[in-house]
């Protein structure tokens, strides 16, 4: 009895004290109901529907905000009626019903704000929605959280569970873990082949594996739609033509936006690599694109997750509707295994894979603008085989190690602006390559056996912008250039990329014939003693104004033999950035205090290497000494 009494007192004392606990924690609920109006106002559209959750906590909101008010004004007359320290002689039962909903009305009030961020935590507001996240930034720790959180309160799933998969985990086990966790009895589960028991547990949750086409992709196409304009979606769809699990070199995919025209709004590849650059960014910001595995001399090279290239292709396949506008084949057999009459309607097509040696077919391709052939035992491909695809554009047949030739007919393909050779055992290019008038990009890089390059074969590129051969080269041919300058054979006139490796040439002095080069790469070339040759450098800018003229990057890495890039101060008016990396023997560079003077950005190099290099007095040292970074190599 006495517990009974000492409870009413306590409502009636505390009247006054839950009363301005009341109007506070009322005051915090109007400002959350706000918070969540207003949020529910931005993100709520005929995608993003509110949860029923959260409609009920706005119902409750609104019915607490209503009845407070009524319950506050109460209080405070019974308030005014107190005496005789806290108790009241008059009608005291009245003041006990009072304060008692007055405290009881304060929970409620409290405990709604507390729900308000369960619910938004525990059940988002929308009914679907995706977060592409990196590794090692918690999503472990989150998930069990979220998992913890829904078995604590109840919710419209049915099943949630929490399954373990280590990396290479087998399937059979994380069935077995699924079928532990839905309760299939042993009956129906025993002598069940791995189909089977995946088919029993689609069967124990039809609605949780809804078609991928009709309710997966459109939600994940929120990504793509945010991508900023339709050519960086041209891009993220292009890297759904390799196979699944494909990683690509960052320069190599850029390279091919090239090719395809993607980036042809721009007028040179200096600002064409840099879009390419960019976009690479953004698709990775957005998730739809990720890393890599980085290898030791390699560049960067990025690739996409499964379930993201599954809906780029259902993307490139306007929407599952058109199937045959893009053909992917791994582990691919012959030209068969796609069926012929699917080729007259693809734009793309790849085949991958180390069962085939030969393509004795030859498909009718009229529309065919992309053929990538990758990572197979294919020797030669029959003569006609690119007779019936003229439309083509782009053609990589890199990583075809046991590729020894090319048919004359590669010669009507004269639409074609990207040829990729390199990692093939070719060992000379046809003549017929004289005709591809458009060819941009011309790719050779580690075709080990190319001993022969026909003079007829690429004298007549003219509009060659990106030419990359390495392995073995002694010296460019003199038939790709001509003693006077820009004129008679011009196939390096437009040239504005070249990247040599692990060449035997002793200079690069052809490169006097590519007045728009803009990046050159130098590796590992151990016999190189100097980029332009002494005996030409005297007086050559006279002769040769535009040498260097539009050079912006210039990579020199591990030519240990290498004692001059000029034999005299150069203007180098566009130069941003010289990267310098083991050349002992470089010990002056070619600058005077009028050399990149409004363009230098940075001079990178081994510290031990700047200090040791002469310059024709300290007043050019200290001109050029605020643009050096170190970037010495950790021992």
């Amino acid at each position: 009895m006495w517990n009974s009494i000492s409870n009413r007192a306590d409502y009636i004392r505390d009247v006054g004290n839950n009363l301005e606990s009341l109007e506070y924690e009322m005051e915090r609920l109007r400002r959350t109901k706000e918070d969540v109006e207003a949020r529910l106002d931005c993100e709520e559209n005929e995608w993003f529907q509110r949860t029923h959750e959260v409609t009920d906590w706005l119902e409750r909101a609104q019915r607490l905000e209503a009845s407070v008010e009524e319950i506050i004004q109460e209080g405070k007359q019974e308030v005014q009626k107190k005496c005789l320290g806290g108790f009241c002689l008059y009608d005291c039962c009245s003041s006990n019903q009072a304060g008692k909903k007055v405290s009881e009305t304060l929970k409620s009030v409290a405990e709604l704000i507390t729900l308000n961020s369960m619910c938004w935590y525990g059940i988002s507001l929308v009914t679907w929605w995706m977060r592409g996240l990196k590794g090692g930034v918690g999503k472990t720790t989150l998930l069990k959280k979220v998992n913890n959180k829904f078995l604590d309160r109840s919710h419209s799933f049915k099943p949630v569970m929490w399954i373990l998969v280590s990396k290479d985990a087998e399937v059979e086990r994380v069935q077995e873990l699924i079928r532990n966790e839905l309760n299939i009895p042993d009956r129906v589960w025993e002598n069940q082949n791995v189909d089977g028991k995946a088919a029993e547990i689609f069967r124990s949750y039809p609605s949780e594996f809804s078609g991928m086409g009709d309710h997966v992709f459109p939600i994940l196409k929120f990504s793509y739609d945010g991508l900023s304009d339709d050519t960086v979606k041209k891009c993220f769809l292009y890297c759904c033509v390799f196979p699944e699990d494909h990683d690509i070199e960052k320069n190599e995919l850029i390279e091919l936006w090239i090719g395809e025209g993607f980036l042809d709004k721009f007028d040179n590849i200096y600002d064409a690599r840099n879009e390419g650059e960019f976009i690479v960014g953004s698709l990775k910001f957005a998730c739809l694109l990720e890393d890599g595995v980085r290898y030791r001399f390699s560049t960067k090279r990025v690739m996409m997750h499964d379930v993201i290239r599954d809906m780029a292709l259902w993307l490139a396949h306007e929407n599952g509707k058109k199937e045959n506008n893009i053909l992917v084949q791994d582990h691919v057999t012959s030209v068969k295994a796609h069926g012929l009459t699917r080729w007259k309607e693809a734009v793309r097509a790849s085949l991958w894979g180390t069962s085939f040696t030969s393509l004795s077919e030859t498909p009718f391709c009229p529309n065919l603008q992309t053929l990538l052939v990758g990572r197979s035992h294919l020797r030669m491909f029959p003569t006609g085989f690119f007779h019936l695809m003229l439309a083509l554009r782009v053609l990589n047949l890199s990583e075809n190690q046991e590729l020894r030739m090319l048919p004359e007919g590669i010669g009507e393909l004269i639409n074609l602006h990207y040829l990729n050779l390199s990692l093939t055992s070719i060992g000379e290019l046809p003549v017929g390559i004289k005709n591809l008038k458009n060819l941009k990009i011309l790719l050779l890089d580690d075709t080990y056996f190319l001993t022969k390059i026909p003079k007829e074969a690429i004298s007549s590129l003219f509009s060659l912008t990106i030419f990359k051969h390495d392995e073995g080269m002694e010296d460019i041919p003199p038939f790709l250039y001509n003693s006077k300058p820009m004129t008679g054979h011009e196939c390096f006139r437009n040239l504005s990329l070249v990247d040599i490796l692990l060449c035997s040439m002793v200079n690069l002095t052809w490169l006097a014939h590519a007045p728009l080069l803009q990046t050159l790469l130098v590796s590992r070339c151990n016999l190189l003693t100097e980029v332009i040759r002494g005996d030409f450098s005297n007086g050559a800018t006279e002769e040769y104004p535009d040498l260097f003229s539009n050079l912006t990057t210039l990579y020199l890495s591990e030519l240990p033999s290498l004692e001059w890039i000029c034999w005299q101060a150069w203007p180098f008016a566009e130069l941003k950035e010289i990267h310098v990396i083991n050349c002992p023997n470089l010990r002056k560079l070619p600058f005077n205090s009028n050399s990149a003077k409004n363009s230098l950005k940075a001079i990178k190099g081994d510290k031990s290497w700047w200090d040791g290099l002469l310059w024709e007095d300290e007043t050019v040292k200290l001109v050029f000494a605020s643009k050096f970074q170190d970037e010495t190599l950790d021992s």
